[in-house]
């Protein structure tokens, strides 16, 4: 008996328990999914509870101490960065670690509830390349042949188990032979922009999706329900997901799971939850009648309100046929489905609600309307009249990256100080013009003359970003500040410093009046000033900012000051 027929008897044995619904594992991952009584109460699977091994942990199932000869070899030598997939010590601790956390193993002849396990290389595109993986089809920036050879090698050794690779970097090609019938594929759908309008990168990811069906039929698809910059700002993804979970199921994929914020807060988290569970049961429900159900049934005097905008901004993406980003900010989701005034009047209300509301509606709505906060100060920001609005909770995450609502306020508070002073002592009117290129996303110049600080804990809080190399401005002033006796006006610059981000401040700003050199400085801080003396009487000045040959460049408020 071949090796897939072999496990297709023996895991049908074993596996039989999964219901038969329209897929047979999913999941949504945002709080109500991460939590795991709602989750069953969702009918929903869970990261923490049904998978031996999720997303790139193999790692810690190898232990502390790897043998030099289980690193991948990489253009001749081993590299620790990766693993080689043919390594006898990877197999044994992987063996090991499912036959004693989860039994199964055919050796033992044991039964054992059905578990997933995804066998995932690091999180980067080497592969091994030495003779054994090469001799199983790997080439330079190709697992997935000695991936493969090990998936089925544990296949055949727990038959009453599921085995997942992924295709993803260095597994993002094709096996060449089908998989044993208890082994299958996660495949991200990252490229697959949200946009109300066929594309070619939908075209190539579908086209994968055909390929990966002729060599098994345990497809999983990880796919994106949320903005990881910005948890809090209203993201429309029910009408997209409407047609991507029907499209799923048509084509026999057998698990979702839906990436959203994790256990962390995310606005209409509890509604988008039990619609795309629905959804995941029925792929032809109605996403529109499930909102207002859920909307009317938990919150008695917010619920019309809830369901009317949720639903209005899904229509705003669905008109504007715009590709959604999953890394942004509030500037950003204005163009592509957000409506400032829609926005401010659905605040508003939900504000007058929450004093109404009373119990564990109370409770709720007092903690969406402290998370739209941000949004709502956001707008001010951005229309050019900052604004402190808050809740009573400012203990919130609201990314991905643990930036904190707590932070925003800190930040944004001192932005608006910064702005009243600046109105009351007077300060120069500029207006900026790009002598040298600018990045595709940022040709607007307009919010580095605004008169308001861009906030240091985002990125995409006003400042504008940079990356072609040397950045070369005409600043011409077309009102001058008050003068002052006795004070050199000053050049004050904000500049972007994130190690996480690939932010570097740059190694020299230079300031040209008459094509002389006025003044120049070495930043130390994220805001550089520099006394422009007697030259600065020139109404048009030349800045030049160099960067440090690393990293990109952003900038915030430029402005001259007395």
């Amino acid at each position: 008996m071949n090796l897939r027929l072999f496990t297709m008897a023996m895991a049908a044995l074993v596996i039989s328990h999964i219901e038969c619904r329209a897929f047979e594992y999913k999941e949504v991952f945002l709080p109500e999914g991460a939590n795991s009584p709602t989750a069953k109460q969702f009918n929903l699977n869970n990261v923490d509870r049904d998978w031996g091994i999720w997303g790139h942990n193999v790692r810690r199932i190898l232990g502390s101490h790897v043998p030099f000869e289980a690193n991948a070899m990489v253009d001749g030598k081993r590299n620790a960065a990766q693993l080689c997939f043919s390594s006898q010590f990877v197999y044994n601790k992987i063996y090991a670690y499912i036959n004693e956390n989860y039994g199964g193993a055919i050796s033992s002849k044991t039964r054992a509830k059905t578990q997933r396990f995804v066998i995932m290389p690091y999180d980067n595109a080497l592969a091994c390349t030495c003779p054994v993986c090469k001799a199983r089809g790997n080439t330079p920036g190709n697992a997935t042949p000695a991936v493969s050879a090990l998936i089925a090698k544990l296949c055949k050794a727990f038959p009453a188990h599921i085995f997942l690779t992924s295709y993803y970097s260095s597994t993002a090609h094709m096996p060449t032979k089908p998989l044993p019938a208890n082994a299958g594929v996660i495949i991200s759908a990252i490229d697959w922009p949200l946009r109300n309008a066929e594309s070619p990168k939908e075209d190539k990811f579908k086209k994968v999706i055909t390929q990966w069906k002729a060599v098994t039929d345990r497809i999983y698809v990880w796919d994106y329900i949320n903005n990881f910059d910005d948890y809090v700002t209203p993201f429309p993804c029910l009408a997209a997901f409407s047609d991507r979970i029907r499209y799923y199921h048509h084509e026999g994929v057998k698990g979702l799971f839906l990436n959203g914020s994790g256990p962390d807060y995310s606005t209409f988290s509890d509604m988008k939850t039990y619609v795309l569970a629905s959804l995941m049961d029925n792929p032809n429900a109605d996403w529109k009648q499930l909102c207002s159900e859920f909307f009317t049934k938990n919150y008695p005097v917010a619920g019309t309100t809830l369901s009317d905008y949720a639903i209005s901004i899904e229509q705003n993406y669905l008109d504007r046929k715009r590709a959604l980003d999953f890394y942004t900010g509030v500037k950003t989701s204005l163009r592509e489905y957000l409506d400032a005034d829609a926005f401010i009047r659905f605040y508003d209300t939900l504000k007058s609600q929450a004093q109404q509301a009373s119990g564990n509606e109370k409770t709720q709505l007092n903690r969406l309307v402290s998370a739209l906060s941000l949004t709502r100060m956001e707008l001010a920001r951005i229309s050019g009249k900052p604004q402190v609005f808050t809740g009573s909770i400012t203990d919130m995450k609201v990314s991905e990256s643990d930036w904190q609502l707590t932070k925003y306020l800190e930040d944004y508070k001192a932005c608006v100080s910064t702005w009243n002073s600046r109105k009351s002592n007077g300060a120069a009117v500029l207006k900026l013009t790009a002598q040298s290129p600018l990045d595709e996303d940022y040709t607007d110049l307009r919010p580095l003359t605004d008169g308001i600080d861009a906030l240091p804990s985002n990125y995409h809080c006003g400042w504008v970003l940079f990356t072609l190399g040397t950045l070369e401005l005409k600043a011409q002033v077309t009102e001058p500040a008050p003068a002052k006796a006795g004070v050199s006006p000053r050049l004050r610059i904000q500049m972007l410093q994130s190690d996480r981000y690939h932010f570097s401040l740059p190694k020299t700003v230079e300031v040209y009046s008459g094509g002389s050199l006025v003044a120049s400085v070495n930043p130390t801080g994220q805001v550089a000033t520099i006394s422009l003396g007697a030259k600065a009487t020139a109404r048009e000045l030349t800045i030049k900012v160099i960067p440090d040959g690393k990293k990109k460049m952003a900038l915030g408020e430029i402005s001259i000051e007395n």
